[in-house]
C-alpha cells in the first residue's frame, strides 16, 4: 500500500500564518461537509444562547424541512401572533359580540399552547412554525436533514400528500383559512448533494418509513419526524 503526503494541502489546512510565524491550527468543515455545524460551538454544546430547546422540540427544524419540500418562504411572524389570528377568525365568521368571549376561549384551547403557539393539528401548520431561537445553526441542521433524507421522488410525494385538504373540525378550518398566505420561494429549492452521506442505510429506512406514514394523515401528524 502506498501513501502520498500532500504537503501543500497539509500546509493550507493546518498551518496558519500569525505574525510571521507558522501556527498549527485545524480549520473545520473545509474539505467536505460531514456535519452542518462546528462541533465545538457553544450553542450546540448547551451554553449561552443554546439551541438545545429547538433540538429537543424539533418542530422548528421539521417545519423548515417542510418549507423546503414545498419551496415556501417563511411567513412574517407578526402575522402569526395568537391575538392576530383569533381576531381574523372572529371577523371572518362574523361572530356576535356577546359570543366572542366563548369562541375565543374555545380557540385558545383547541388551537394554541400555553406559549401562544399553534398546535400542529394539520400538516399545513408546519408552514408557519419557526424556531424558538432562530439562528443559522438551526437552518443548517434543517438543510442537513433535508438533503440527506430526501430525494426528488420522496419530495414530490411528500409535497402532494401534505397538501391535501381534509380537516373536518370547524374551528381548525377557521384557523387555517385565517392564516396568512404562504408565498412561494423558488430560491428555497435545495439540491440533495450538499452533504456527503456515509450511512445510506439509515436514509433508506427513513424514506421507507415516511412513505408509509404519508398514507395516513392522522398517523403522519402524530408520529412522523415532522411532529416530533
Amino acid at each position: 500500500m502506498d501513501f502520498e503526503i500532500k504537503t501543500k494541502e497539509l500546509e493550507n489546512n493546518y498551518l496558519k500564518d500569525r505574525k510571521g510565524k507558522k501556527e498549527f491550527r485545524h480549520t473545520t468543515n473545509k474539505n467536505f461537509k460531514l456535519l452542518p455545524f462546528v462541533t465545538k460551538d457553544s450553542k450546540i454544546r448547551g451554553e449561552k444562547n443554546s439551541v438545545k430547546k429547538d433540538l429537543t422540540a424539533f418542530q422548528g427544524i421539521a417545519s423548515e424541512c417542510y418549507r423546503m419540500i414545498h419551496n415556501q418562504e417563511k411567513p412574517d411572524k407578526k402575522l402569526l401572533y395568537k391575538e392576530e389570528i383569533i381576531d381574523k377568525v372572529l371577523t371572518k365568521s362574523q361572530v356576535k359580540a356577546e359570543d366572542k368571549p366563548q369562541i375565543e376561549t374555545i380557540l385558545n384551547k383547541v388551537a394554541f399552547d400555553t406559549q401562544g403557539n399553534l398546535f400542529i393539528f394539520d400538516e399545513r401548520i408546519f408552514s408557519y412554525i419557526n424556531f424558538q431561537k432562530p439562528t443559522g445553526i438551526l437552518e443548517n441542521i434543517s438543510l442537513f436533514f433535508y438533503t440527506i433524507f430526501f430525494d426528488e421522488k420522496l419530495k414530490s410525494k411528500a409535497s402532494k400528500k401534505t397538501s391535501q385538504k381534509s380537516v373536518s373540525n370547524i374551528y381548525y378550518q377557521l384557523i387555517l383559512s385565517s392564516l396568512p398566505e404562504v408565498k412561494s420561494n423558488k430560491n428555497n429549492h435545495k439540491g440533495f448533494d450538499i452533504y456527503q452521506n456515509f450511512v445510506p442505510e439509515i436514509t433508506e429506512m427513513f424514506r421507507q418509513d415516511l412513505a408509509f406514514m404519508l398514507e395516513d394523515k392522522s398517523f403522519f401528524i402524530a408520529y412522523s419526524c415532522f411532529a416530533h
